[in-house]
């Protein structure tokens, strides 16, 4: 597994076309979205160790470089560096072997594991904060992208996420009251379907996370009392069932 020791920035410290302050980082980012291409947040995570802040790649472009890259400046200032370039520059400037470095995860992925998250028993592979497949497409997107799709449909992506969610807390916290009773199926307007299996204890969960929720938000209304139901005010976990 790839050794990422923090805030090492290699070549990516060369000169940058173009470099702009923090306070516009959102702003610029959102623009990218709409003029670079597909955005892989779960990959520039991954990276931010390595200076990333926000990645795009743009399938199919031919005559200029398909990867922009958002990086940290590590310049005693809160400004951010962007840069346009190839995806071979790309990788050489961070000096990464893709091969080495997501092998893991692929394993993972083909051992029936593409929608954990980790910690897994090894703890030379970093725990993701989406399920692998999500981090896998990504890769992919930016190692192929004149195969890649210019991006995902709209919320496809947060209900695998949703789905993945749901498959790993059902999976780590059963609650012994036998087996599945009911399913669970999202299914995005593409046609993608994820079933999750519950158990009865689970649904229970499920219905009383949504109406906690609901009453959360009622809460949070101008004439509302302010109180967080899932919690019912404590700031302790477990007081709003």
């Amino acid at each position: 597994m790839l050794e990422i020791e923090t805030g090492d920035r290699k070549g990516l410290e060369m000169a940058a076309a173009e470099t702009f302050p923090g306070e516009e980082f959102e702003a610029r980012v959102s623009a990218l979205g709409a003029s670079a291409g597909r955005e892989l947040p779960a990959l520039a995570e991954w990276l931010e160790d390595y200076g990333v802040a926000a990645l795009f790649v743009r399938p199919g472009a031919e005559g200029s470089p398909p990867v922009t890259a958002v990086l940290y400046t590590y310049d005693g200032s809160s400004r951010f560096a962007l840069r346009r370039l190839s995806v071979e520059e790309f990788l050489a400037d961070i000096e990464l072997d893709p091969e080495t470095a997501f092998g893991d995860y692929r394993a993972i992925a083909a051992s029936g594991g593409e929608w954990e998250m980790g910690p897994w028993s090894s703890p030379d592979i970093p725990p993701l904060t989406v399920p692998v497949r999500t981090l896998l497409a990504e890769v992919d997107a930016l190692l192929w992208p004149s195969t890649a799709p210019l991006a995902a449909p709209d919320g496809a992506q947060h209900a695998e996420r949703l789905a993945g969610l749901l498959a790993e807390l059902c999976a780590t916290y059963p609650t012994g009251d036998g087996g599945a009773v009911a399913s669970v199926e999202i299914q995005h307007q593409t046609g993608a379907r994820h079933r999750v299996e519950v158990q009865a204890g689970q649904l229970e969960w499920l219905a009383s996370l949504i109406k906690n929720e609901l009453e959360t938000c009622r809460n949070a209304h101008a004439d509302g009392n302010g109180m967080c139901a899932h919690c019912a005010g404590t700031g302790e976990a477990g007081q709003g069932r």
